[in-house]
């Protein structure tokens, strides 16, 4: 699957078939798909990567993904679109307001500081899996030395 150009830009409609949406606001850029087979996973690796690539706290209006606008620039239909957003939707990265629209969600300090502490977590229970399980015992030994005294600087 080819690599899709993530940026973030100011678009502003001024076709005369669809009114301007989100002029002046940040949306995610996005580029026509080549045929394929799937376009729903094509259409989600896209927006995802431009979503991920997106500066989404450097204004404070909400970023708004427009479905019509987004199928447009992709050179799809609809359905696609709709199915990536509720792919997106589930993983945490949009959330639908009734009513109002498709919104890139934004993370609060403490969400973010959350999920490092959990990253970290888990990084450091694979590091203590991997130790246990290694056959050379001056390797293992030298890891959990490394791993001990990381912990300690760490948390103390």
């Amino acid at each position: 699957m080819p690599a899709m150009p993530a940026r973030l830009a100011t678009v502003s409609r001024t076709r005369s078939d669809r009114p301007a949406v989100n002029s002046g606001r940040p949306r995610p850029a996005v580029a026509p798909l080549p045929g394929a087979e799937n376009f729903k996973h094509q259409v989600y690796a896209a927006l995802k990567d431009a979503i991920a690539a997106m500066d989404i706290y450097s204004s404070r209006s909400e970023i708004r993904l427009d479905e019509r606008g987004l199928a447009e620039d992709f050179g799809v239909s609809r359905t696609p679109v709709r199915e990536a957003m509720a792919q997106l939707e589930r993983e945490g990265f949009v959330r639908t307001v009734p009513r109002r629209g498709v919104y890139v969600a934004r993370k609060t300090k403490r969400q973010v500081i959350d999920l490092i502490i959990a990253w970290a977590a888990l990084e450091g229970m694979a590091a203590r899996l991997v130790t246990r399980m290694a056959k050379c015992g001056r390797i293992s030994t030298n890891i959990r030395r490394s791993i001990s005294n990381f912990i300690r600087r760490s948390f103390a």
